[in-house]
């Protein structure tokens, strides 16, 4: 509160105190507009007079730049996740009449499936295999008994190649003899071999079908290059498991040792034959969908040869040879 003035002589004063009914800080004065009664007895007027309020600042410019850019912003963000939203209800309903399509294809409703070619390079990304093999048109339509002649006159020419492994077991008779555990693990051997080779075949009679490889031999150089690093890695990981395996069964360095060695051969030469098998046959104008089976005899074969190869070089050829040094 402000001290009052004291009034001198006869001459008008001004007083300003506190006013009693306004807010506080409002003050009032003596000037002749209501009349009230001071300490000295004298009739005076009060006027109050209501504080000054300081008025808000005004925006800075940087704040108004900074509101128009959140603005912007939100506005940006708004756009994209409606394009999103947008895109995501395009692929969903193109999915449903993918399959729509199957299912009318599949009843005989429809002869021909739209085929989108933007997939093709999806197929190894975990689409549908319907999305990945799919045709404009359907495959031709066979009776029965021309399928099974087509079919069987194939794998009868599988069986009598298979049937060449013999041979091979008859030539190693004495190592099979003298080491027994190599034909404990030979269905293992092979049956990788056959696994792998596969694999690969697969991924190439694929991408034949699709479009996404050419049956020529730059695409052909390009597939085994890549396999190729493929089939190194793959032959290293499995060749530890398998030298884990044999050592358990047989407590045995050279007996680990010589099935690990085949089993790395087995799986590089499967890859390489895998991948280069369905563009020789697209070649010569055959079915590249035979090389699945085809592989698996080629290993069954190659991996009898290559097993019994190898173990007769570590357990007699080095064996010996370390024997004497």
């Amino acid at each position: 509160m402000m001290e009052a003035q004291a009034p001198t002589g006869g001459r008008a004063s001004t007083q300003l105190h506190t006013c009693s009914h306004m807010q506080p800080g409002s003050l009032w004065r003596r000037n002749g507009a209501i009349t009230g009664s001071s300490s000295s007895g004298r009739s005076h007027h009060v006027h109050c007079i209501p504080p000054q309020r300081k008025s808000a600042p005004s925006v800075l410019p940087s704040a108004q730049h900074t509101t128009s850019r959140l603005v912007a912003s939100a506005a940006r963000d708004e756009t994209v996740a409606g394009a999103a939203s947008s895109a995501v209800e395009q692929s969903t309903d193109a999915s449903l009449d993918l399959r729509q399509q199957e299912a009318e294809f599949r009843q005989g409703l429809v002869s021909t499936i739209d085929f989108d070619e933007d997939l093709v390079g999806a197929c190894d990304l975990g689409m549908p295999d319907f999305l990945c093999t799919a045709a404009p048109t359907p495959p031709p339509v066979m009776t029965s008994v021309k399928e099974a002649f087509t079919r069987g006159r194939w794998l009868l020419g599988l069986l009598i190649l298979q049937s060449t492994s013999s041979m091979v077991l008859d030539k190693y008779e004495g190592l099979l003899k003298e080491h027994l555990f190599v034909t404990l693990f030979l269905t293992m051997l092979v049956g990788a071999g056959g696994n792998a080779g596969n694999q690969s075949a697969i991924k190439v009679i694929r991408g034949l079908a699709t479009g996404a490889l050419e049956p020529t031999f730059p695409c052909m150089i390009r597939s085994v290059k890549q396999q190729g690093v493929v089939a190194v890695l793959l032959g290293t990981g499995l060749s530890v498991g398998g030298f884990v395996r044999v050592w358990l069964s047989t407590h045995d360095m050279a007996s680990a040792t010589a099935i690990t060695a085949s089993l790395l051969m087995i799986v590089v030469v499967s890859i390489l034959v895998g991948t280069i098998l369905p563009y020789a046959m697209a070649k010569v104008k055959l079915d590249p969908a035979h090389a699945g089976t085809t592989i698996q005899v080629v290993m069954d074969v190659s991996g009898v040869a290559i097993t019994c190869a190898t173990c007769s070089f570590v357990l007699d050829q080095l064996a010996a040879a370390l024997a004497t040094g």
